[in-house]
């Protein structure tokens, strides 16, 4: 017997502990599990250690529209036997039965639970989405049976740790994401992973920055917008920061690269006008020339630690004749470029090579 009100719902469940976590077992309607069941989603506009932040990836509808196409099809054996992970932030009533009655072989107590929003979906979001979808043709589905794991989390960090081993583990979690987590879990405090949070906060820095040349075009987790991937970002920046600058705050590193790529712009203008019709913010150019660019500070620094948009401009000016720098070289496919023949790894190491081949170090200055 199950008993449901628009705050609460009581079921019966078998409690059990795993690793000192109380977890329930138990089966809930699709319908009950989207009423209850939130996803907190990774929000770009916040701080990834804001207490409001999420740490999932948004719905992705297409996948729940498919899931329902399935379940809406009369012809198919509607199985769902991977359980539901919910998450409840706050201790659960849990009623147990007489004492010895319905215990299992594993000795977790069964009795009845009371679910109180909100539930926290860390696994099966989109299986449960496809249903709320389903519902609208076939609403007999609203009361369809899925197995459902609650646990109840001692803090959102705990949660946020049970949904990365779960999406690494099981299955992969998309990387961009994960970053975000680790940086949560505070896994990226310790070398040989702790150039990865000063990366991440560069990046942060790059496509907050109002008159910058990367303003909103990073595509950040559970964003629409950007171009080149936040991911793509983060492992371009291994040379930067294993050079010269890499001892100095991700403020001072951001602001260096900020005048490397308006140095760009000002020899590439319309490269960076347009876009949609180059491919100098794509992996393309991010990979290449953020490779080009830990040399340039490196010559930079030693002529007079000067990392001026005027300064970094000479030295890539320095290139000028491997028309590796230039517009045209830049422009999409469909535009006749060159630099998009340069794919992969390999392709993009290449490409920055060239371009360094043909840049020349200048005279050291030195100041007095």
């Amino acid at each position: 017997m199950k008993t449901e009100t628009d705050t609460e719902a009581k079921v019966l469940a078998q409690r059990f502990t795993q690793d000192g976590v109380t977890m329930y077992i138990t089966t809930l309607a699709a319908w009950t599990i989207n009423r209850f069941g939130l996803v907190d989603t990774w929000k770009p506009y916040l701080e990834d250690l804001d207490p409001e932040q999420g740490y999932q990836r948004a719905v992705v509808t297409a996948h729940a529209k498919k899931i329902a196409k399935f379940l809406v099809n009369e012809n198919e054996e509607r199985l769902m036997p991977t359980a539901v992970l919910l998450s409840s932030r706050k201790p659960l009533r849990f009623e147990p039965l007489e004492p010895g009655a319905g215990l299992g072989q594993t000795g977790g107590a069964v009795g009845w639970l009371t679910l109180e929003k909100p539930l926290y979906k860390v696994d099966g979001q989109h299986r449960t989405e496809g249903f709320g979808i389903a519902t609208e043709a076939n609403p007999e589905l609203e009361f369809f049976q899925l197995p459902t794991v609650i646990m109840e989390s001692r803090d959102k960090k705990e949660e946020i740790e049970q949904f990365y081993t779960v999406n690494t583990t099981a299955k992969r979690v998309r990387t961009d994401l994960a970053d975000r987590l680790l940086l949560a879990m505070g896994q990226f405090d310790e070398a040989p992973k702790g150039w990865r949070a000063k990366a991440l906060e560069i990046v942060d820095y790059l496509n907050r920055e109002s008159d910058g040349p990367w303003r909103d075009r990073i595509k950040m987790p559970n964003s629409l917008t950007g171009i080149a991937s936040q991911r793509t970002w983060t492992e371009s920046l291994k040379p930067v920061l294993d050079g010269v600058l890499g001892d100095q705050d991700s403020d001072v590193i951001a602001g260096a690269l900020s005048n490397y790529w308006r140095a760009l712009a000002k020899l590439m203008p319309e490269a960076f006008e347009e876009p949609k019709d180059y491919v100098i913010q794509k992996s393309n150019g991010v990979f290449s020339l953020n490779e080009v660019a830990a040399q340039v500070f490196k010559m930079a620094y030693q002529e007079g630690n000067d990392f001026s948009v005027g300064h970094l401009t000479e030295i890539l000016e320095r290139a000028s004749d491997s028309g590796r720098l230039e517009e045209q070289f830049w422009a999409n496919t469909k535009n006749g470029g060159e630099a998009p023949m340069y794919a992969g790894r390999g392709g993009m190491a290449t490409l920055a090579r060239e371009i360094l081949d043909a840049m020349p170090e200048g005279s050291v200055k030195i100041n007095l």
